[in-house]
């Protein structure tokens, strides 16, 4: 992260694209970011409202695919178990945020 350069890199990696190539790069960073900051939320809110067992759950079923997906026998559709999990955190946060934006 601190190389010399590395913005003046990036910069021109992302001015040498296409347009829609450029358009699909910031839509899909505003979308992780959505997904990011939707699942920060939705964990405080979970846990403001002391929902426990929600987060628990969610929790296990981490785990347990995580568990799963190790040793020799490991299979590629086990290697995502947070994508679940932030969805259904940023769901919950940014529904939360609607509300609380919509009055």
């Amino acid at each position: 992260m601190n190389e010399p350069g590395l913005l003046d890199r990036a910069l021109g990696r992302l001015l040498t694209m296409s347009r829609v190539q450029q358009l699909t790069l910031v839509g899909s960073g505003l979308l992780l970011g959505a997904v990011y900051l939707g699942a920060a939320v939705g964990g405080l809110a979970f846990a403001r409202e002391r929902r426990w067992l929600a987060l628990a759950l969610l929790a296990v079923v981490v785990a347990y695919l995580t568990l799963f997906s190790l040793g020799a026998q490991a299979d590629s559709r086990f290697r995502i178990p947070m994508l679940p999990f932030l969805a259904v955190l940023a769901g919950a946060g940014l529904e939360r945020l609607a509300r609380r934006l919509t009055g």
